[in-house]
């Protein structure tokens, strides 16, 4: 009796093990389909395509269960999907130590969704001065190219932020665009900074969007010009209360689970639809460049991604072969959420890529060194 309930319970276990291993299989396979088919055509993949780190490691722990129990049929599948997912795994995550900064002439540019140079907390509390780390830490990087995204600034007083970088910064030119100004002075948009002469400045504006659009700057470099791209994505709009579901969805209680997770299903679903266009839309306007290009900005979504596909089919990104590990650039999402990225064409060359885990935005900045004279 004793052996045949010991029978049943070894078979309902394998039963449960090969069923998550199947699941398993299928939600990796998803992962990767979705940086090949856009949402507008299913956001199912999308979801698992946020989630694509936990799927490899599920299948890779699978591989090791079924090697100690010599099932290889189990084995050889997992391991198959595994080999596929190479690359997607190696554009999450980088198996290097961070480098030193080279001593190299190149091209040093900073992207940094600077979250309104937190703003919102300074008129709340006039002792916050967050603006002002922020100066100090620009300030010590010397950088060439300055990206910003979420930009304000006011026109004088304490938050007068243009004038404040222009004291602070070698560089002195500046491109700056604003989608929104209110009592005149108070003004939220996009901005480059450079300490290269800029001789052309334009605006592309998102047609399904209207706080969300890019600029390009053309500069002068040595004797050649070159296009600079300052893009900020549609973000998914989570309030506090969305990341406090999603940290403890235990100790949310003034709504249904339901709700919540409609909410924030619906909230990732417009996010990834609206993107899907915009970046159509940027990849178009990148491929009609007359000059060699740089992209900097927040594109709002991680490597396994269908933008983050649409990009590099076009460009490199600088943190392959540069970064450290995942590289975390919004500090308030998963701790493999790198949203910020330094796209190039291949006329350049990334030398160096960092990621500085500061704390004075809801992103962190990124910045890279972009050989021009060794790519050509």
């Amino acid at each position: 009796m004793k052996q045949k309930v010991h029978k049943k319970w070894y078979k309902t276990f394998y039963g449960i093990v090969k069923f998550f291993n199947i699941f398993t299989n299928l939600a990796l396979v998803l992962a990767l389909l979705s940086t090949r088919v856009s949402p507008v055509s299913s956001v199912i993949p999308v979801f698992f395509g946020l989630t694509f780190p936990f799927w490899v490691i599920l299948n890779m722990l699978f591989v090791l269960f079924w090697l100690f129990r010599k099932k290889f049929g189990f084995v050889v599948t997992s391991f198959a999907l595994l080999a596929i997912s190479w690359p997607h795994i190696d554009e999450t995550f980088q198996f290097r130590t961070q480098q030193e900064t080279p001593a190299t002439n190149g091209i040093k540019v900073l992207s940094y969704n600077a979250h309104l140079f937190d703003i919102y907390s300074h008129r709340a509390n006039n002792d916050n001065k967050t603006h002002r780390k922020i100066y100090r830490f620009l300030e010590q990087q010397e950088n060439d190219i300055l990206c910003f995204q979420e930009f304000y600034a006011e026109d004088d007083g304490e938050m007068a932020v243009i004038d404040s970088l222009l004291a602070t910064l070698s560089a002195q030119n500046y491109h700056i665009d604003f989608f929104q100004t209110r009592r005149k002075h108070h003004h939220w948009g996009i901005a480059t900074f450079t300490k290269y002469p800029i001789v052309n400045r334009q605006r592309f504006q998102f047609r399904n969007s209207t706080g969300n659009y890019c600029i390009y700057t053309d500069i002068l470099y040595q004797k050649d010009t070159l296009r600079i791209f300052n893009a900020h994505m549609e973000s998914w709009h989570f309030e506090q209360n969305d990341y406090e579901f999603i940290n403890h969805p235990d100790k949310v209680k003034d709504t249904s689970l339901s709700m919540n997770l409609k909410n924030i299903y619906w909230k990732i679903e417009t996010a990834y639809l609206k993107r899907s266009v915009q970046i159509e839309q940027l990849t178009g306007l990148i491929e009609k460049s007359p000059y060699p290009v740089i992209v900097a900005g927040d594109f709002n979504d991680p490597p396994v991604s269908y933008t983050y596909h649409k990009m590099t089919e076009q460009l490199n990104d600088s943190f392959l072969g540069n970064g450290s590990g995942f590289a975390k650039t919004f500090r308030s999402g998963l701790p493999y959420f790198r949203i910020d990225y330094i796209f190039h064409d291949d006329d350049f060359k990334a030398t160096w890529f960092k990621t500085y885990p500061v704390p004075y935005s809801d992103h962190y900045p990124i910045s890279a060194i972009l050989d021009y004279e060794t790519a050509k």
